[in-house]
C-alpha cells in the first residue's frame, strides 16, 4: 500500500491531526518571517519559545498545558507556522 501523507487517513483527511486548521482544540498559530522557517525546521517549541516565550507553553489552570506543534498557513501549506494546542485541563 502506498504510504498516505501527514494527517491522511485512508478514508480522507484526519480533521483533528496536530496544526491542521480545521482541529476543535484551542490553538494558536505564531506566524514567523519565511527566511527563518528552515532554522525552525521540526522544532515549532523551539520557534515559539523565541518569538513568544516559554510562558505559552507552560502550564496554565484554564487552558492546560501547550503543546508546540508544526502547523500551515493557506490551502495547499502555503507557509509554516509553529502552532501552540492547548489541552485543557
Amino acid at each position: 500500500m502506498p504510504k498516505l501523507p501527514d494527517g491522511m487517513a485512508e478514508d480522507g483527511w484526519d480533521l483533528e491531526s496536530p496544526g491542521i486548521r480545521t482541529t476543535l482544540r484551542a490553538a494558536l498559530a505564531i506566524p514567523i518571517r519565511e527566511e527563518e522557517w528552515a532554522t525552525y525546521e521540526g522544532r515549532p517549541g523551539e520557534a515559539i519559545r523565541d518569538h513568544v516565550g516559554q510562558w505559552i507553553l507552560d502550564e496554565d489552570l484554564e487552558l492546560g498545558r501547550g503543546e508546540a506543534v508544526d502547523g500551515a498557513a493557506g490551502r495547499g501549506a502555503d507557509a509554516w507556522l509553529p502552532v501552540v494546542e492547548f489541552v485543557f485541563g
